[in-house]
């Protein structure tokens, strides 16, 4: 017959940290933030490049004749 086997090695050692549960937490929270940073700056972006939408409306009231005639112009420009 053999004899019993060694179960001491077996042993889990409690008093370990437990470092791939850190590391995979800092790499999360470092993918968040980075993720984070990357919707930041597209927004500001966006932001900066929206055009605004201009529109003027003109009117004119002219007497040189004496008589009073009013006329309206109406310009809606977009773009540049």
């Amino acid at each position: 017959m053999s004899s019993p086997a060694d179960l001491s090695k077996l042993r889990i050692n409690r008093d370990a940290p437990a470092a791939p549960l850190r590391k995979a937490l800092a790499r999360n929270l470092i993918i968040f933030a980075g993720a984070v940073a990357v919707v930041a700056v597209a927004a500001f972006v966006l932001k900066a490049r929206a055009v605004p939408t201009v529109q003027v409306t003109t009117v004119t009231t002219t007497g040189a004749t004496g008589s009073t005639s009013v006329g309206a112009t109406s310009v809606t420009a977009n773009g540049y």
